[in-house]
């Protein structure tokens, strides 16, 4: 995938416009899958509506900002905002086009609905299976991040 090289100074100018018109859920997305192409963008972007969609409250409730800023969750939404920029930048296309799927209700969702986690490894790091997933189900790998289920959310 070829990824848009950016300086600095060019993230800093556009921030403001950005700022203003993307959800800073669409910031966290691209910061935590932004070098994952499209299907795993899409994926960790599945995550986020999923988990909005079941509205619980330990995953910050049923819109998808609250989902992102839920203390713990999503690693992305702690970064500093000019590198939130900068990752959303670089996949722009594509996030803008999952943004405006969702908000037109017209998301093309690459899981299940009940496929609500994901973690991502490092390639070097042999996949094994981390504590907080011992209740989970696996479901499948995309990319760098493994997707996991609820199993009561399975039926």
């Amino acid at each position: 995938m070829n990824r848009k090289k950016l300086k600095f100074g060019d993230v800093v100018a556009a921030a403001k416009q950005v700022e203003q018109n993307v959800p800073f859920w669409a910031l966290v997305l691209a910061g935590e899958a932004a070098g994952e192409g499209e299907q795993g963008l899409r994926a960790v972007a599945s995550v986020m509506y999923n988990r909005a969609k079941k509205g619980r409250k330990y995953w910050g409730g049923s819109d998808l900002d609250s989902v992102v800023r839920q203390k713990g969750q999503f690693s992305a939404a702690t970064l500093p905002k000019p590198r939130l920029m900068k990752r959303y930048l670089e996949v722009k296309p594509i996030v803008d086009r999952i943004v405006q799927e969702i908000k037109t209700g017209r998301f093309k969702s690459n899981l299940p609905d009940y496929v609500t986690y994901y973690w991502r490894y490092d390639i070097d790091q042999k996949m094994r299976k981390q504590p907080w997933t011992k209740n989970l189900g696996t479901y499948k790998r995309i990319g760098n991040h493994i997707f996991y289920y609820e199993r009561r959310d399975k039926r």
